[in-house]
């Protein structure tokens, strides 16, 4: 749960760097740490049991900067790949 907190106080980016000189931990054991695989999807579905477990109300939140602001825009870069993929 260091990791966690941290990312919460970091001023500015989040980098090994400040996360080592914001918590007791070093930079090295955040680079070994995050060489190992971490299962993301599993943490996210135990949060959302648990708090449907208690009857707690919860809200679900997209970044819609991942997504293209036209759909057009999307169709016409998967043509364009599609024609340099094919040749």
């Amino acid at each position: 749960m260091t990791l966690f907190t941290t990312i919460l106080i970091v001023c500015g980016k989040v980098n090994f760097s400040n996360l080592s000189r914001y918590s007791s931990l070093n930079e090295k054991t955040y680079r070994r740490q995050f060489e190992q695989a971490f299962d993301f999807i599993g943490l996210n579905l135990s949060i959302v049991e648990a708090s449907t477990a208690t009857g707690q109300s919860w809200i679900g939140v997209r970044d819609s900067s991942l997504y293209p602001q036209k759909w057009e825009d999307l169709w016409l870069r998967l043509v364009l790949q599609r024609q340099r993929e094919s040749g």
